[in-house]
């Protein structure tokens, strides 16, 4: 959720509709002067300041024309500004003098408009003849300068209108639409050379029949003068930017020379525009100026690791942190809202994922020395598409994935993979014997080495040595590196020694993970970046075979993490970050028919059990552009803790075909402890091709 910041401190502005209370008095507020016929005495006295009639040269600008166009106007304006201030000055009369309009009316009344400097947006009827230079005096004093562009149905603007690309970007043509989002058929067009200057606004009002695009005109003076009411800071090049880049398109896509930027959308105005950023500022300076503050960016960079979802939950004041936006204004955010979570337990969707892919085995030698194959894996579609596996190109693609597994006689192995992590080599699942037991749990993290990177895109190997009978020395090393904009990179490295007889086996991991720009798997860039984590863990891994197809297994891992902050971030002093993980399983082979295969387990995901930062939370930025902050020391662990159970079943079907059945059973996803559990019941069919 995203509402509007702004005022002294902390006055908030739904995007709802809630109306916001100015960041100044009424009588400090903008004005929007108007060059038409005047506006009925009685109409807007709350809001109208004194302007002058340069018809009868005096200081009485009732509307006395026989349509009240200048007085529906102002009403139209009235309707969207309701508490903004509005000076008319009366040109002509509007009863059948349009075309004695005197050049120097108007550029007296431009020089009177412009000597209060309170005035901000000038509305000029496009018949009212102007000379260049006094509008453009206008727009380098910071006044927005908006023209209609006529109602002769031409294919471009007429009048005055032509000027507005000479104020290089500080004004607009305002052209007409229907109720319908058309355009309406008498609206003069931008044309191709006036299109990156016009936009489309609706052109009548209920207290009159009388249709034109002097009606759209104060719809899009309206929005203007609300910008710069809300945001006194913006220049009328940004305001004009503003209001075209939440237009909504009509006609041809993009810019078009009938609807320009197409129709004025005057909520999407007052949205965030562009990719909003935290500011970098705690009790003064910074943003007042123009443009959007020094910070870090939010969109598309919120994604975190289970460390830091804790503290998101825990500190209230990330549901009401500031954001700037391109143009430097004030927005609320809820941060838990915007984030993603990078999970790693196993979805249906993930699962459904993996079963659409298909893997090609190779065996590449098969004698009494060595062993050695290799697997290809990617979607079934990619295969489908190739006369040759060779034609198979997966550099730069995480659809593909490789792997080469070579066995000794002597007991050495080696492994290599691309895009598919070598970790289940390691902990209580490089214990079983494939011969002895299957394991075909969906959670396998926690039993093997948590911390060999939070992606499997990269490269990794394995290499095992017997220095001694039943004694294993295993040497695994992976360069992790996802290539998202918001990405993964990490590199590890793992020593394992085990010791293993047919009754049992025991192994004891060591590892150390460093990430770079990220932590547990969370983003590398964002408001809660950081600049790297080095992770060192220890870990314990055992087997117990009950009988010689039925064995326990479990893992625990514990690791040590120090995080180097980065700036601009909410985040700094990380204190030692410790968490834990672990699993138990009990499999079984052969248990009621021969080639089925049985599994039961218990796993708690990665969980920080300690740990603290500092955070810095902006929530307000005052009209002088100081930026005003909460800061804080919050804990990192969670308030539960997350807990898997899984159970699975398969069996063999004959003519190369296996079903299976999963249930998984997920309690405090997250360690949230208020989080809803998750269950996964799902059947499989795998069967081989020759």
């Amino acid at each position: 959720m995203v509402t509007r910041s702004f005022s002294k401190l902390a006055v908030i502005l739904s995007t709802a509709g809630v109306l916001a209370v100015p960041a100044y008095s009424l009588a400090q507020s903008p004005i929007t002067a108007s060059l038409d016929t005047g506006v009925d005495n009685d109409q807007m006295t709350d809001v109208r300041v004194p302007g002058f009639d340069f018809v009868d040269n005096d200081a009485d600008t009732n509307d006395r024309s026989s349509n009240s166009h200048g007085t529906f106007q102002a009403l139209i304006y009235h309707d969207h500004a309701p508490t903004s201030r509005y000076m008319s000055i009366r040109t002509y009369t509007g009863n059948g003098d349009s075309g004695k309009m005197l050049l120097s009316r108007g550029q007296a009344a431009v020089d009177f408009a412009l000597a209060n400097p309170a005035v901000k947006v000038l509305m000029i009827n496009r018949l009212q003849p102007i000379d260049a230079g006094r509008l453009q005096t206008a727009a380098k004093r910071d006044v927005t300068v908006l023209i209609n562009s006529g109602n002769q149905g031409q294919p471009n603007p007429q009048g005055s209108a032509t000027l507005i690309p000479q104020l290089g970007g500080k004004g607009l043509i305002v052209a007409a639409h229907t109720e319908d989002g058309t355009i309406w058929s008498k609206s003069n067009r931008p044309g191709p050379a006036f299109a990156e200057h016009t936009i489309t606004a609706l052109y009548n009002t209920p207290r009159t029949d009388v249709e034109g695009t002097s009606f759209a005109l104060p719809r899009v003076a309206a929005t203007a003068v609300r910008l710069k009411t809300l945001d006194p800071h913006l220049t009328p090049f940004q305001i004009v930017e503003i209001i075209k880049r939440t237009a909504r398109d009509a006609g041809a896509p993009g810019v078009d020379s009938v609807y320009g930027y197409g129709l004025l959308d005057a909520n999407a105005a007052f949205q965030a525009v562009g990719t909003p950023v935290v500011p970098d500022g705690g009790g003064g300076g910074g943003g007042g100026g123009g443009g959007s503050s020094a910070g870090v960016a939010v969109a598309g960079a919120l994604v975190i690791g289970g460390g830091l979802y804790a503290l998101i939950k825990r500190n209230k004041e990330l549901k009401r942190t500031l954001i700037l936006d391109d143009y430097g204004r004030s927005f609320i955010m809820d941060m838990s809202v915007a984030t993603t979570k990078r999970d790693r337990t196993p979805s249906l969707n993930l699962v459904m994922a993996d079963l659409e892919r298909e893997d090609r085995v190779m065996q590449i030698t098969d004698n009494e020395e060595v062993k050695s194959y290799a697997v290809l894996s990617t979607n079934r579609d990619n295969f489908r598409a190739l006369d040759d596996v060779n034609d198979l190109d997966f550099r730069g693609t995480e659809d593909v994935s490789y792997s080469f597994q070579s066995e000794y006689s002597s007991g050495r192995k080696f492994g290599f993979a691309l895009n598919d992590s070598q970790r289940s080599a390691f902990g209580a699942m490089s214990l079983i014997d494939e011969g002895a037991s299957k394991i075909d749990f969906l959670t396998t993290e926690s039993v093997t080495v948590p911390f060999m990177g939070f992606t499997d895109q990269g490269i990794s190997s394995m290499m095992q040595f017997q220095p001694a009978d039943r004694i294993n020395v295993k040497v695994g090393l992976s360069a992790n590196d996802d290539q998202q904009q918001w990405g993964l990179e990490s590199d590890s490295a793992f020593f394992e020694t085990s010791y293993e007889t047919p009754r049992y086996g025991l192994a004891v991991q060591v590892g150390e993970l460093y990430e770079d720009g990220s932590l547990f798997g969370g983003s590398s860039s964002g408001a809660f970046s950081v600049d790297s984590a080095k992770t060192l863990s220890i870990g314990l891994s055992g087997r117990y075979s009950l009988t010689p197809e039925t064995s326990l297994i479990g893992s625990y891992t514990r690791g040590f993490t120090d995080v180097k902050h980065k700036q601009p971030s909410l985040l700094s002093n990380f204190s030692t970050i410790e968490t834990d993980s672990f699993g138990a399983g009990l499999i079984s082979r052969n248990l009621f028919t021969r080639g089925d295969a049985f599994g039961v387990g218990f796993f708690q995901p990665l969980r920080v059990t300690s740990g603290e930062v500092d955070t810095t939370v902006p929530y307000a930025r005052d009209i002088e552009g100081n930026i005003y902050s909460n800061s804080g020391r919050y804990s990192l662990v969670p308030d539960g803790a997350e807990h898997v159970y899984e159970l699975y079943y398969s069996v063999d079907l004959g003519h190369k075909s296996r079903l299976g059945t999963h249930l998984m059973y997920r309690s405090e996803p997250w360690s949230d402890a208020d989080a809803q559990s998750e269950s996964v019941v799902m059947f499989t069919l795998d069967k081989a091709f020759n």
